[in-house]
C-alpha cells in the first residue's frame, strides 16, 4: 500500500501570508478603535467657531456638564428644521433677518443632522471618560 505524503512546503507560504493579513488586521482594528473620534462640526456661517472644545465648554459653563439637555435642544432644532422642509417652508437664520429655504435649507437640515450627531459622539465619549475615571459631577 502507497504511503500518503504529504508536501507541507506548499502551505507554509499560504499560512504566513494569512498571519500576516490576521496581524494586519488586528493591527489595523486595534488603531482605529484607539483613534475613533468624533468627527469636526460642519461649518455653516450661522455656527461660529464651533469645535468639539467649544461645544464641551459650552455644555459644562452653560448646563452645568449635563449633555442631554443640549442633545435634546439640537435634536428639537433638527425637527423644527426637518418639519420646514417637508412643508417646503423656511426657518429664520440667528440674525432673525435672513431666511433659509429650498436647497439652502435641505443643506442647513443635513448640517444640523450631523451637528445632533456629533453632538451625541462627544457625549457618549464625555461618558465614557467619566465611567473610566469614575468621577461624576452629581451637584
Amino acid at each position: 500500500m502507497p504511503k500518503e505524503t504529504t508536501n507541507n512546503n506548499l502551505s507554509w507560504p499560504y499560512l504566513k501570508l494569512c498571519a500576516i493579513f490576521v496581524m494586519f488586521m488586528m493591527l489595523l482594528f486595534s488603531t482605529r478603535l484607539e483613534a475613533a473620534e468624533c468627527a469636526p462640526f460642519p461649518e455653516s456661517k450661522w455656527w461660529k467657531n464651533l469645535s468639539h472644545e467649544s461645544v464641551s465648554n459650552f455644555v459644562t459653563n452653560k448646563h452645568g456638564g449635563n449633555w442631554s439637555e443640549y442633545l435634546e435642544k439640537w435634536e428639537k432644532q433638527y425637527d423644527i428644521v426637518k418639519t420646514a422642509y417637508m412643508n417646503n417652508s423656511y426657518v429664520a437664520a440667528n440674525d432673525g433677518q435672513a431666511q433659509i429655504a429650498g436647497v439652502m435649507l435641505r443643506i442647513h437640515l443635513y448640517k444640523t443632522g450631523r451637528r445632533v450627531e456629533i453632538t451625541r459622539c462627544l457625549a457618549e465619549k464625555q461618558m465614557a471618560k467619566l465611567e473610566n475615571t469614575g468621577s461624576y459631577n452629581l451637584d
